[in-house]
């Protein structure tokens, strides 16, 4: 397949980077607003992850989970969920979470035509229940590639 045939938001084959930081309202919504970490690449083509960091910096209230994991995921296959993510003691304190680089991340979309992962964005959201309280700031930074899904 020729590069010239791919729509200008989607570059194949090279590995590219974006960040996006979470403010605090970002991480108590997480449940009912999923944070678009990387935008759909456009049909006929999916992201594939290689990496996702997630650094997060406690602030002066540390988060209380009500349960549920954080869910990263493209479009409905999910990558992995971070268990204890958000949840640190206040600041200085941070953690520091890794999905991928050893073995790549694993993405394995539906046996589908089109696969449930063709033209999807990548988010994180909250499987279950909002944090109940707490306050802090994290940034995501995700590495991956576009591929075709023909």
């Amino acid at each position: 397949m020729s590069d010239s045939i791919l729509p200008p938001s989607a570059t194949r084959n090279l590995i590219q980077e974006v960040s996006k930081n979470l403010t605090s309202a970002d991480i108590l919504a997480l449940l009912g607003t999923p944070v678009t970490l990387v935008p759909a690449p456009g049909v006929g083509f999916q992201i594939v992850p290689l990496a996702v960091i997630v650094k997060f910096f406690g602030g002066s209230v540390a988060y209380t989970n009500a349960g549920g994991a954080v869910n990263v995921k493209v479009g409905a296959t999910m990558l992995q969920a971070l268990t204890e993510q958000f949840i640190t003691t206040v600041a200085p304190n941070r953690s520091i979470g890794v999905i991928g680089f050893a073995g790549a991340a694993e993405l394995q979309s539906s046996a589908a035509n089109p696969p449930d992962t063709d033209n999807a964005p990548m988010t994180m959201n909250k499987i279950t229940n909002n944090y109940a309280a707490g306050n802090g700031t994290a940034r995501v930074t995700v590495i991956y590639m576009i591929e075709p899904t023909t």
